[in-house]
């Protein structure tokens, strides 16, 4: 768990301030008596607060038009800062150890706002005492147009290679014989090619996956086990076997025998589906896996349906489990003098 700032003997140890800059939603005041207002003069709805999230004091207040100088006034949505202070050696790791913090506050911002709130940028500053207005400080800056991912909002990663296409598309590649699971396999391909998050075109991905396995005969079966991890092999009062289809290790041995993923991959596979349903975290572990992940499920569905059209698997498209990709945020790094705003 992150710890509140103070003074600390450690030297390597420093206090960074997360300041993230939020855009929230305005509220135009309506007449007393009901009806369409006088005039649009949109007002903040960002108090000036204080609280302690998962054992951080996490601060938040609104932020005047002349703390962004050049930036469009617009009507629907006014600006706010949440910070707060963590120790930490570097600001990378302070973000980090910050963001769990951070992330609880902004879940809980959306929900009351009932709106997709992002960090629209975020710094992390070196405070550690003393301090004073005018020094120089190392800095760490997710600029505003770049912003700081949430974990729900994380792009989807752009792949540089293990991509291949015709040069050339061919107008005569019909879909007109796909049944309908194919083409629903299909609708669900072409939907996480134009997802914007990373979650979503997993989640895209996986059901293309799940019904390119309901079109083939690859299944697992096992006795009926109860809660207690007993397993029960036949009904104790017709003696009928319980045998049934286990869903999840036979998505796995489809994955395995049909496409060649390794074993333990497939079961990755499998653990991070679970967060659909809730069974499994949401958490950063997953989030650095989830890219890596989609290009395995991409390159697999991308072959199941290659082979629902016909088409020779050792020619394009394809699409190769083992990617280079890139992250589509980035941050600057650098010294600058700490304001009165800062402290």
């Amino acid at each position: 768990m992150a710890r509140c700032s103070g003074r600390v003997s450690d030297d390597s140890i420093r206090t960074w301030r997360v300041t993230a800059q939020v855009r929230f939603p305005t509220e135009i005041p309506t007449p007393a008596g009901g009806g369409m207002p006088d005039r649009l003069d949109p007002q903040s709805r960002v108090p000036t607060q204080a609280h302690h999230v998962n054992g951080v004091l996490v601060r938040l207040r609104p932020i005047d038009s002349k703390e962004l100088p050049g930036m469009p006034i617009e009507v629907r949505w006014s600006w706010g800062a949440v910070t707060l202070d963590v120790l930490a050696e570097s600001s990378h790791e302070e973000i980090e150890r910050g963001m769990n913090s951070l992330e609880a506050a902004m879940e809980s911002l959306s929900f009351q706002f009932q709106a997709a709130l992002k960090l629209d940028s975020l710094e992390a500053l070196d405070v550690s005492p003393p301090v004073a207005e005018g020094d120089e400080r190392e800095m760490e800056l997710y600029p505003i147009g770049i912003g700081y991912p949430l974990r729900r909002y994380r792009a989807a990663s752009v792949p540089l290679t293990g991509v291949v296409t015709e040069r050339v598309p061919d107008l005569g590649l019909a879909m007109a014989d796909l049944n309908d699971q194919q083409r629903a396999a299909l609708d669900w391909y072409l939907k996480s090619l134009g997802a914007l998050h990373q979650m979503d075109q997993f989640i895209f991905l996986w059901i293309a996956a799940e019904i390119l396995w309901t079109l083939s005969e690859v299944s697992v079966e096992a006795p009926y086990r109860g809660s207690c991890g007993h397993e029960v092999r036949a009904c104790p009062t017709c003696s009928r076997p319980t045998t049934r289809q286990v869903r999840g290790q036979s998505i796995q041995r489809f994955f395995v025998e049909a496409f060649g993923i390794d074993e333990k991959t497939a079961r990755e596979l499998w653990r991070a589906r679970q967060v659909m349903h809730g069974a499994a975290r949401f958490d950063s572990n997953l989030i650095e896996r989830l890219d890596q992940l989609s290009h395995t499920l991409r390159a697999l569905v991308n072959a199941g349906l290659k082979v629902a059209l016909g088409l020779s698997g050792q020619g394009p498209p394809l699409v190769a489990a083992d990617q280079a990709s890139v992250a589509s945020h980035m941050s600057l790094g650098g010294m600058r003098r700490v304001d009165a705003q800062d402290l």
